[in-house]
């Protein structure tokens, strides 16, 4: 399989660069969505995987959110057809990133002769020399700028169309440790699920009624291993942490109280001001969740269904 990693740009800055590649290369809006390349398409095998995920993991660990400032646009004629906008950042913190990133599955081969990384945008890979003084002038005016806090990891269809969709993200500087000199585990967060967050929670249900802003994915690692997750969703006034899971060996540890407390932190930063969670009653996680100060607001008995779910709620400390 093919991967790569990337800055993925979002909201309007997303919607003006596709404004400008669908006038130059209408091609790319169908094949991959507006980006600042960090790590080149590799090819990894698919038991590879969860060290490439692990990689861009601990890089975005590492790395604090940075502004990314875009423009002028300039090209890579007349060794190829590329017209970009330039990418940088101050204090080397793009450059940085970028070699956190290639590393282990996602080091350069060393065989191949690879340029050196040159942040930026593509807008057209199709720029003829007699196009490039009208782009230029065209576009010289033309400036923008982001706030990253992400990192994403894109996969290629493997149809005729080879689109690139995002497979997961990491934000950055958002892994954690807690319990030290006990129970020590790593926190990390994502709004795309990784494969770990996956084999705990199943495939992401997407959106739910109600919510607001994006979805969130918690996972607690204990020496490196996935041990427990839950997919948090904001709503007014709320912080939901909904399919709260600890992996069977994992449980009766402690490790679900470091989800909740990951889950505290989160409603605090949002200035939410109650944390909620949803499970059958009479389950050990309602249990577990009364013995941490839960109080139950709602029971429902759905319709042809013999199990009775219950709400239950708990103000932010």
């Amino acid at each position: 399989m093919r991967v790569f990693v990337a800055i993925v740009f979002r909201g309007r800055l997303a919607a003006e660069i596709d404004g400008l590649r669908r006038a130059l290369a209408p091609e790319l809006t169908e094949r991959l969505p507006p980006h600042c390349t960090l790590v080149p398409p590799r090819n990894v095998r698919i038991a590879e995987l969860p060290m490439v995920e692990a990689t861009v993991r601990e890089a975005a660990g590492g790395a604090a959110a940075f502004e990314l400032a875009l423009g002028p646009v300039g090209t890579f004629l007349p060794r190829t057809p590329v017209a970009y906008l330039a990418c940088r950042a101050e204090g080397g913190a793009l450059e940085s990133l970028q070699s956190r990133l290639a590393n282990g599955p996602l080091a350069p081969p060393p065989e191949r002769d690879e340029r050196p990384f040159v942040a930026h945008c593509t807008l057209t890979t199709r720029l003829s020399p007699a196009m490039a003084p009208a782009v230029s002038a065209v576009l010289s005016g033309f400036r923008a700028s982001a706030i990253v806090d992400r990192v994403v990891l894109l996969e290629q269809d493997e149809g005729g169309a080879r689109r690139w969709r995002p497979a997961v993200d990491y934000l950055l500087g958002a892994t954690s440790v807690l319990g030290r000199g006990g129970l020590e585990v790593e926190i990390t967060w994502s709004s795309l699920a990784d494969g770990d967050a996956r084999a705990l929670l199943g495939e992401d249900p997407g959106h739910l009624a109600g919510e607001t802003g994006e979805p969130r994915i918690v996972v607690v690692r204990r020496e490196s291993e996935a041990v427990a997750a839950a997919r948090c969703r904001m709503t007014p006034g709320a912080l939901h942490l909904d399919q709260l899971c600890v992996a069977p060996p994992h449980r009766r540890q402690g490790i679900g109280a470091q989800l909740l407390v990951a889950g505290e932190r989160l409603a605090r930063q949002s200035l939410v001001p109650t944390l909620m969670l949803r499970t059958y009653a009479g389950s050990d996680l309602e249990s577990f969740a009364m013995a941490r100060g839960f109080s139950p607001v709602e029971r429902v008995l759905r319709s042809g269904d013999s199990l009775e779910s219950v709400c239950l709620s708990r103000r932010v400390a």
